[in-house]
């Protein structure tokens, strides 16, 4: 899946980050990730920890979309993984 940027200048593949997590700054919270060797990169910023955490719900639920379809064969269904692309809200 492809997450772009909050500012839409940056676009990531999820399956190259290590990990996503909230950090407090300032007087917002950001979603900064891990990826590469180590390396850390804010790819948002929101006003509360409970918006951060809405956002990360998002990503997660963006990531586990299926399309079903109705299999031919003895009726069972075939579930295939689409393309997949999460922009992260402004606000």
């Amino acid at each position: 899946m492809l997450i772009v940027g909050q500012e839409n200048d940056l676009i990531v593949n999820s399956e190259r980050i290590n990990f996503i997590k909230i950090e407090p700054s300032e007087n917002e919270y950001d979603i900064e990730i891990n990826y590469a060797d180590d390396d850390w990169d804010v790819i948002a910023s929101y006003d509360s920890f409970d918006r951060a955490k809405e956002i990360l719900a998002e990503i997660i639920n963006a990531y586990k979309t299926v399309a079903r379809v109705e299999g031919k064969e003895k009726g069972q269904p075939k579930f295939y993984n689409v393309p997949k692309v999460y922009y992260l809200p402004e606000k």
